[in-house]
């Protein structure tokens, strides 16, 4: 991602809402939708013909983790945004499990968690 920015000013939660830019891809309105601190958040986009869903899921195991990213795609032109972004989304999900990764060992000092998208 290249940037998430806040659109207003409420507290993150269910109803939260952000602009996110990635590189190649238009620019995506995404409100929170689950809300779990700690283990899971998921956000919706807010496309015309196409929306996505993506969830991120932390699986705690003793003194691990599991990361779990799963983006779906929606709307009346989702089958033809997947065929012409698949390849792309994929790396970005790759990216940001890496990044979240990094930053999950940066903070804790500890071991790195299993990463894994979908």
């Amino acid at each position: 991602m290249s940037s998430v920015r806040p659109l207003g000013t409420s507290p993150m939660g269910v109803g939260a809402r952000f602009e996110v830019k990635q590189p190649k891809l238009p620019v995506a309105k995404m409100t929170v939708v689950d809300w779990q601190p700690g283990h899971r958040f998921t956000w919706r986009s807010e496309g015309r013909a196409v929306w996505a869903v993506a969830d991120h899921v932390l699986t705690p195991d003793g003194r691990e983790c599991t990361l779990t990213l799963n983006l779906r795609f929606a709307g009346p032109l989702a089958r033809i945004a997947v065929l012409f972004t698949d390849k792309l989304v994929r790396q970005y999900l790759q990216m940001e499990a890496q990044g979240l990764q990094a930053e999950c060992v940066r903070r804790s000092g500890a071991g790195a968690p299993h990463a894994s998208s979908v």
